[in-house]
């Protein structure tokens, strides 16, 4: 007999584990004593097959629990974060200083920055401030101006910072007079990308009246921050407000209008709207802070209520007030990989109704309601729990001494539905439909029980007085 030297064994071994053997081995015998002689090819495709036929399971079994989700929850139609939701189309008018009215020389001013400054008038159907070209960013703020400002003009001053002029030449900031069309504004443009390093302070001052027509922004990179217009004795109000930006936060105190857009990208969304008619606030991967409150301008108005953000948590709250009857209030709250609290505080009127869908994933959801909410609910998870957190002791908001049902239809660890009303009356006058996979899913029928909120407490508190 032979013996290989080490050097032969390894060559073996190397060749076998290469592929490059291809003859027979011999296996155990079987029950009959036989022994079986297989080739290495049929062995190897054995291996393959069973490899695939792991495969083709393992796909299955991903697409079956993917099919599962979705005839359980719906297509999501929240997915496109990044819609555009805040544009004007009117400002496509505006793109170059040939569109604007008049673009000043910058001035000479103190080291490395230099302000232009206008006045647009009140009476304005439009005020716009829109970015064009290679802009580098900056900010905009938008507050009151001291009560003895004049009330037929809106204070406009634009600071340009800069480390070097010969940047700041090859920008412009305009002044838009569309008069045909009662637009005013500002237009800033840039003419290359050397100016990346120039950024701008806008600064918008609104004198003393209560009334002025649409407000729209179009500033990518420009942190927005407007201040508190709303006021219960002497509020301030706008037609339809589009404020719109990427990659910078945007802070809006609180604003009055018939509809309001808000979007950015990449960072933190937190505004309060009081509005007639829809509110839409998008972000993305950044927390959304929200507070809307609709005050339904007409028997039988509705509010459309849109907010989203996408791997990050969101905190919202909610609230009907009006004179008229029957108003309604249909809100989406969307967020992915992200926490999401929604409150109904305050100020649900008795004939009021709410249609609220609240979704996000791999994240718990809370939803506390009104004690004035009639209707169903639709609560689901995946493989956590769905809990409806009931108080039997709720007392009838309004005064009719009325004692609230619950009537339970599936009460399934992950799914619970069923509906609530007062009294024995039985009309449904709203849904909520609260849905995450992963986290549980909490409806709470009392909104006094809602814990904190991290910063959004106080932001909530600053409108709702709760907590």
């Amino acid at each position: 007999m032979s013996i290989k030297s080490p050097n032969q064994n390894v060559a073996a071994a190397a060749a076998r584990t290469n592929g490059e053997l291809n003859g027979q081995i011999r296996l155990p015998p079987d029950e009959d004593g036989r022994e079986l002689v297989v080739g290495l090819d049929e062995i190897e495709r054995r291996r393959r097959w069973r490899r695939g036929v792991f495969v083709l399971v393992v796909f299955f079994l991903l697409a079956g629990s993917g099919m599962l989700f979705f005839f359980l929850y719906g297509s999501d139609s929240h997915m496109d974060d990044l819609e555009d939701v805040a544009s004007d189309p009117r400002l496509q008018r505006y793109q170059t200083p040939a569109d604007a009215e008049s673009c000043p020389d910058w001035p000479e001013g103190q080291d490395k920055s230099s302000t232009i400054s206008f006045q647009i008038p009140t009476s304005a159907g439009l005020m716009l401030f829109a970015s064009r070209g290679q802009i580098g960013g900056g900010t905009f703020h938008l507050d009151h101006a001291d009560r003895s400002a004049p009330r037929d003009t809106i204070s406009v001053s634009v600071t340009a910072q800069f480390d070097d002029r010969r940047e700041l030449e090859h920008t412009k900031a305009c002044r838009v007079e569309n008069t045909g069309r009662n637009e005013h504004g500002l237009l800033l443009w840039a003419k290359s990308s050397l100016t990346h390093k120039v950024t701008f302070n806008v600064a918008v001052l609104l004198p003393d009246i209560q009334n002025f027509g649409d407000l729209t922004t179009d500033l990518n990179n420009f942190e927005h921050g407007v201040a508190n217009f709303f006021d219960l004795r002497r509020p301030v109000g706008f037609g339809v407000v589009r404020l719109k930006s990427s990659n910078a936060p945007m802070v809006v105190s609180a604003l009055m209008a018939e509809s309001g857009f808000f979007q950015t990208s990449n960072a933190q969304l937190q505004a309060g709207f009081m509005g007639a008619y829809q509110v839409k606030m998008h972000t993305s991967n950044a927390p959304l802070h929200a507070i809307v409150w609709a005050f339904g301008p007409a028997n039988g108005a509705q509010m459309d209520v849109d907010l989203r953000t996408s791997n990050s948590p969101a905190d919202v709250f909610l609230a009907m007030a009006s004179d008229y009857n029957n108003t309604k209030m249909s809100a989406t709250v969307h967020a992915s990989n992200g926490r999401v609290n929604v409150a109904m505080p305050r100020a649900m009127q008795p004939d009021g109704e709410v249609f609220l869908d609240v979704s996000t994933s791999n994240a718990p959801v809370s939803v506390f309601l009104h004690p004035e909410y009639e209707g169903t609910y639709d609560l689901r998870t995946t493989v956590a729990d769905a809990e409806l957190l009931w108080d039997p002791d709720l007392r009838d908001p309004t005064g009719k001494g009325r004692k609230k049902t619950l009537i339970e239809e599936s009460k399934d660890r992950t799914w619970k539905t069923g509906r609530m009303l007062w009294g024995d009356e039985q009309t449904i006058d709203g849904s909520i439909r609260v849905r995450s996979s992963v986290e549980p899913v909490k409806l709470y029928s009392n909104p006094w029980n809602f814990p904190r909120m991290d910063d959004a407490d106080v932001f909530g508190q600053s409108v709702f007085n709760v907590g």
